[in-house]
């Protein structure tokens, strides 16, 4: 409502995917828990590769955001690449979660400018030391806590340590604690 930005047009990539085969009378595979989400997503992608080329699409889109770039697959960021006059893409390596192919020398080829955000708004104070400690022995490793600019004041940020025997009770404190 504040941008005037009907919120029909943010999809996930997935939904995207199953909306854009329909609107060219394709049947995307359906959503199905017995199959793995791996393969399931790669088949999603030759399909829409297939598509893509067939029909020769090109800037179908004048601009696409794409948000989260970081678990992309490369052939996923081929196709929107294609198909979008205009791409704004947001990615950072250390926020990947899927254990799929690197998609960053896809990204980089994709782009003509490159925006390296040097501020952190997200994360408060404590858990930006916590992540330092972590990551301090990381070759690559950029310290968060510099560069915070996190509102500590009206949102202090927490780190409680509690020693857990296993990943199940470990999760239930975390849910504990969210609730």
């Amino acid at each position: 409502v504040q941008y005037a930005f009907d919120t029909s047009k943010v999809k996930t990539h997935r939904q995207w995917q199953h909306d854009f085969l329909a609107e060219y009378n394709v049947k995307g595979g359906p959503f199905d828990d017995d199959v793995p989400f791996h393969e399931q997503r790669s088949d999603m992608n030759r399909q829409l590769a297939t598509l893509v080329e067939q029909n020769r699409l090109t800037r179908v889109y004048d601009a696409i955001l794409l948000d989260e770039a970081q678990d992309y697959l490369p052939e996923e960021i081929e196709i929107l690449t294609r198909l979008g006059k205009h791409l704004f893409i947001v990615a950072d390596p250390r926020q990947k979660i899927y254990d799929s192919a690197d998609c960053f020398g896809t990204l980089k080829n994709s782009t003509q400018y490159v925006h390296h955000l040097q501020y952190n708004y997200r994360c408060g104070s404590k858990i930006c030391k916590l992540a330092d400690l972590l990551a301090r022995d990381s070759e690559d490793y950029v310290p968060l806590s510099p560069k915070s600019q996190y509102d500590e004041v009206s949102k202090p940020s927490t780190v409680v340590h509690f020693p857990c025997a296993d990943i199940k009770s470990e999760a239930e404190k975390i849910v504990a604690q969210l609730t």
